[in-house]
């Protein structure tokens, strides 16, 4: 993400179904209008059949650094100082409940790509950081490995139980300046029966990476994802409860300045919610919904356009 973009930055031309049941290949340079309005648009405006993305080479091996912290200023100052450098070809993060059930830890994951038998020195890629080194785990691999790393974790989920129990998840995108703020009121909503035997994400990136116009963005030139992947156990908490603590957040991290990430749930959004979120792009993705999908077939099931 730091250096691509998101997904949806990568793709070059679609094929689209749209609402009208036509068929249609959309680009920058033809159908452009449709191209913009499916990509990050909620599906309401076509079915994406086909996707042409750009690539790269794949790397030959991964080092993977898991670096540990328990205060949360240290950390954040680390993960914007790991982004603003480029110390990693790959950067992700997440907070956790500690082991003794007292609070949570933080844990900064950089990614190192290199060619095969030659990793990068480590004490010249972690220097600086203020973690706790003693806890650290730096693993290496080969890249196909690291490209299907959580396939062992779905076989959990699913022998525990947790993989067909309802997925109450809340993605947003925070502004830099009221991610800990809203970090921390978030930790204190949340425990561990609320993460089941999921996690949450939260970790920098720069907004600027994010060219789809659909794609809305904090005001601001980093953000931080904070993604609440939660696993319910079979008998734990109900879901609606869940949902309602999404609201909550949801409602508060829009007052801080947060753009919702368009997968998760996030229970009664209402036709000004949506507005909101679009703010000036909602105009333009309105009239593209009643040109592609006039009848109004597709995704209803999120109230958009009511």
């Amino acid at each position: 993400m730091h250096r691509y973009g998101f997904q949806v930055d990568t793709v070059t031309s679609v094929d689209v179904v749209t609402g009208e049941g036509e068929l249609v290949t959309a680009s920058p340079t033809q159908s452009s209008d449709l191209f913009e309005a499916v990509l990050s648009g909620g599906g309401q405006c076509g079915v994406i059949v086909r996707a042409t993305v750009d690539l790269v080479p794949a790397p030959d091996e991964v080092l993977v650094c898991s670096l540990v912290y328990d205060d949360l200023d240290v950390y954040m100052a680390d993960q914007e100082k790991a982004l603003e450098e480029g110390r990693f070809d790959a950067q992700a993060g997440e907070a956790g409940p500690s082991p003794d059930g007292s609070g949570w830890v933080y844990k900064l994951e950089g990614i190192a790509f290199h060619p095969a038998g030659s990793p990068p020195d480590q004490d010249e890629l972690l220097s600086g950081f203020n973690d706790d080194r003693s806890s650290a785990e730096i693993v290496g691999m080969p890249y196909r490995d690291y490209a299907f790393r959580l396939d062992a974790f779905e076989s959990e989920l699913k022998e525990g139980g947790f993989w067909t129990q309802p997925k109450p998840w809340l993605s947003m995108f925070m502004p830099a300046s009221s991610t800990k703020q809203f970090l921390e009121e978030a930790l204190a909503d949340l425990t561990q029966d609320d993460l089941g035997a999921g996690f949450l994400l939260c970790y920098p990136y720069h907004t600027g990476k994010s060219t789809r116009p659909l794609v809305m963005q904090p005001g601001e030139p980093v953000g931080y994802l904070f993604d609440l992947l939660r696993f319910p156990a079979p008998d734990g908490p109900d879901s609606g409860r869940m949902l309602e603590q999404n609201r909550r957040l949801h409602d508060r991290g829009v007052e801080l300045g947060g753009k919702r990430y368009l997968v998760g749930a996030v229970p009664e959004m209402t036709v000004e919610d949506w507005q909101e979120h679009f703010g000036n792009r909602w105009t333009t993705f309105r009239e593209q919904k009643e040109r592609h999908d006039p009848d109004g077939i597709l995704t209803p099931g999120q109230a958009f356009f009511g």
